[in-house]
């Protein structure tokens, strides 16, 4: 248990300091592109990786279709939202934002899967945790029809995509070498957007610096390579549910990451609502967080 618990407050770390070096990267590189570089860094990482552990690379080439459905959910849409949504709001909305993750999810298991059952506490809960990202974002910017609207649109199709992927993974995925799952998941993902990448931008024209290389660096290695594996190693050990607590840190991460790599501020409403999600999130997990 406190192995897993490390885990968990390993990579809400890594993931949380993400969010502002995205916006670094993105300076001198397209969003997509910026994508692509990382995920082909996390891929060759880990298959190097595979081939030195001598785990069963060929033999997994059957869950094929799996690992492509993984692959287009958990990472090319995902991200490519990710990236252009950040373009439009900060790096610390966007990590607050990420809480809305373990929302997505229970609301998925409760009126799509219906695994979930119907409890009006549960329910308030999803509302009060909805409300607190209105309150985050800025109500009056997402109604105004302005860029921050769009940002909020594409960053919550975004957490969308990986709450569903999440849940598909854990119901399929089990048994499975996690290495050689998320192998394979960043070595597709890597041909699909720089196919995307080649055909919506000019990712050779772009000019490369210092800091480019580190920001690639460690969204490569750390990010993708080292996070995304223990993300999957996470799911099938403890569930999609104990998983998603790391989008409560994530938040907190992404706010300190955001305020010493690009001097921004948070106002007092986003960190109020802020705590709403959180409230609104316990709420809805309380029966949960009592299993762990």
């Amino acid at each position: 248990m406190l192995k897993n618990v490390l885990l968990l407050i390993l990579v809400s770390m890594t993931w949380g300091i993400a969010f502002a070096v995205l916006k670094i990267a993105e300076y001198d590189f397209k969003a997509i592109t910026v994508m692509a570089c990382r995920c082909s860094i996390g891929f060759i990482i880990l298959l190097i990786v595979s081939i030195a552990q001598k785990r069963d690379i060929r033999g997994n080439l059957k869950h094929f279709w799996m690992f492509l459905l993984f692959s287009l959910l958990g990472i090319v849409v995902c991200w490519i939202l990710l990236a252009e949504g950040l373009e439009y709001t900060s790096a610390s909305i966007g990590s607050i934002m990420d809480a809305s993750i373990p929302i997505f999810t229970y609301a998925i298991l409760l009126f799509i899967l219906r695994t979930e059952k119907f409890e009006v506490l549960g329910i308030t809960g999803l509302i009060v945790a909805l409300v607190g990202l209105f309150f985050t974002v800025g109500y009056k910017k997402i109604l105004a029809g302005d860029s921050t609207t769009l940002g909020f649109i594409l960053l919550t199709g975004s957490f969308f995509s990986f709450a569903l992927n999440a849940i598909i993974m854990e119901r399929i995925a089990k048994g499975i070498d996690v290495v050689v799952t998320t192998t394979y998941v960043l070595g597709i993902s890597s041909v699909l957007l720089w196919l995307i990448a080649i055909v919506t931008e000019r990712p050779l024209a772009s000019r490369i610096s210092d800091i480019d290389l580190l920001s690639e660096f460690y969204l490569g290695v750390l990010v993708s390579a080292g996070g995304y594996f223990i993300y999957y190693y996470l799911i099938q050990k403890a569930g999609a549910y104990f998983t998603s607590m790391m989008f409560y840190m994530i938040p907190i991460f992404g706010v300190i990451g955001g305020a010493l790599l690009l001097k921004e501020k948070i106002s007092y409403n986003q960190m109020l609502g802020m705590v709403v999600v959180f409230i609104g999130l316990y709420i809805v997990n309380r029966e949960k967080f009592k299993n762990q």
